[in-house]
C-alpha cells in the first residue's frame, strides 16, 4: 500500500528590522557622528540610527509628559470634589447637631433664668458673652488642642511612611 506523504513547507519570511533613511546634515554633524562612531567602534549608520531613535523617544516622552499633566490635574480635581462632597455631609451633620444643641441649651437656660426671676437682659448678656468666648476659643489653640493635633499628625505621618492608610478609630 502506497501512502502519500504530504509535507508543507514553511516559508520563513525575513522581516527587515531596519529600513533605509537618507538624511542631509551639516558637515559638522556628520564629522561628529563619524567621531562618535569611531569612539564606540560602531558604524556611522548604527550610531546615527541610535541618535535618531533616542531623539524620537525623547520627543515622545515630552509629548506624553505634556498629556499627563492635564490628566493628573483632572484626576486630582475629581478626587478633591469627591472628598469635599463626603466632607460636606459630615460638616452638615455636625452643624445640625451643634445648632440643635445650642437652641436646646438656650431654651433651657431661658426657662431656668425665668424660674429664678432673672430678667431678659441677663439672658441676652449671657448669650453675648458666650458668643465672644466661643469666637476666642475657636481662634485660640489651647494646649490640649495643640497636643491632640500633634498626636493626629504623628499618627498620620507614621501611616504614610509605612505605606498603609491608617484611619482614626471611632
Amino acid at each position: 500500500m502506497q501512502h502519500d506523504i504530504f509535507q508543507t513547507q514553511t516559508h520563513i519570511k525575513h522581516q527587515k528590522t531596519s529600513e533605509k533613511v537618507t538624511l542631509w546634515v551639516k558637515p559638522a554633524v556628520k564629522a561628529e557622528l563619524k567621531r562618535l562612531a569611531g569612539m564606540d567602534g560602531l558604524t556611522v549608520s548604527k550610531t546615527g540610527a541610535t541618535f535618531l531613535e533616542e531623539a524620537i523617544h525623547q520627543k515622545l516622552h515630552i509629548q506624553h509628559a505634556l498629556l499627563l499633566q492635564p490628566i493628573i490635574e483632572q484626576t486630582v480635581r475629581k478626587e478633591l470634589r469627591s472628598f469635599g462632597n463626603r466632607l460636606v455631609f459630615f460638616l452638615m451633620r455636625i452643624a445640625f447637631a451643634s445648632e440643635q444643641a445650642r437652641i436646646l441649651v438656650t431654651n433651657v437656660l431661658d426657662r431656668i433664668l425665668r424660674r429664678e426671676g432673672v430678667g431678659e437682659p441677663t439672658l441676652t448678656s449671657l448669650i453675648d458673652q458666650s458668643n465672644k468666648l466661643a469666637r476666642r476659643n475657636i481662634i485660640h489653640k489651647s494646649p490640649q488642642l495643640q497636643t491632640l493635633l500633634e498626636e493626629w499628625e504623628a499618627a498620620n505621618a507614621t501611616g504614610r511612611e509605612e505605606g498603609s492608610e491608617k484611619r482614626p478609630r471611632a
